[in-house]
């Protein structure tokens, strides 16, 4: 609803954009209301097993899954969230059946996670990092294409289900008006993508578990269309609504 002069933007993860609008109703869609400025950086997500769950790698933890299904369970930070999504996604490409918990936002979950309340959980890097480390949860699987720094030993999604990982990707963006003249969206984007990809961001951007990519308007606009019917498939599919 703001002007459309570049002074009025937002940065928002992918989830936002391409998947609660599938969920529940919102008062933006963003053919209609946004243009997309540009992409920041990729986002991944760690897939941990709580200590008492006895897996130590993905395949111990599918095999467990397919020996007794229903028994095992996840937390998300809530219905339609990108942890939520990323765990259907997984249910779907092993074909077990894992039982949804959801909690009221990612400190909650972590937090069910490290007292053994659930078996598993899609956080971030940033928020998982230090309780692998000390050993109370173990990481299984990252989200993305290759390998993540801070967890050297553990497979991209990409090497366990090859075409998940490329295909379904997170993110982060700017997106203003959907008036926004191209000459202020362009001279944005191309600044932000400077910023971005230089050495300092980049590098801050790695050790929170982001990968700086700096796409702008245009290609970014493309990954936002293929992405809304591609979660809104797994949406339609899992016949999945919001809390």
């Amino acid at each position: 609803k703001s002007p459309p002069d570049g002074h009025a933007m937002v940065i928002t993860a992918w989830s936002l954009i391409v998947a609660t609008p599938q969920i529940q109703r919102t008062p933006y869609d963003f053919a209609r209301d946004l243009v997309a400025v540009v992409q920041t950086a990729d986002l991944t997500y760690v897939l941990s097993a709580s200590s008492g769950t006895g897996v130590s790698n993905i395949s111990e933890l599918i095999a467990l899954a397919k020996k007794d299904p229903g028994r095992l369970n996840y937390a998300s930070p809530g219905n339609g969230s990108g942890q939520h999504l990323y765990a259907e996604l997984v249910k779907r490409a092993a074909n077990i059946d894992v039982t949804h918990v959801p909690y009221k936002g990612e400190g909650p979950a972590l937090q069910a996670l490290l007292t053994g309340e659930v078996n598993l959980f899609f956080g971030t890097t940033g928020s998982l990092l230090p309780h692998v480390r000390a050993g109370k949860v173990r990481a299984l699987m990252v989200t993305g294409t290759k390998p993540l720094e801070g967890f050297p030993n553990v497979p991209p999604m990409e090497t366990v289900y090859p075409g998940m990982g490329m295909s379904m990707t997170g993110w982060h963006g700017i997106f203003a008006p959907a008036a926004t003249p191209k000459a202020i969206v362009d001279q944005i984007a191309s600044s932000v993508r400077a910023a971005v990809l230089s050495p300092d961001v980049s590098s801050r951007f790695r050790e929170m578990g982001f990968e700086a990519t700096g796409i702008t308007s245009e290609r970014f606009g493309e990954i936002v269309l293929r992405d809304y019917a591609r979660w809104g498939q797994l949406v339609r599919e899992n016949n999945i609504r919001a809390d």
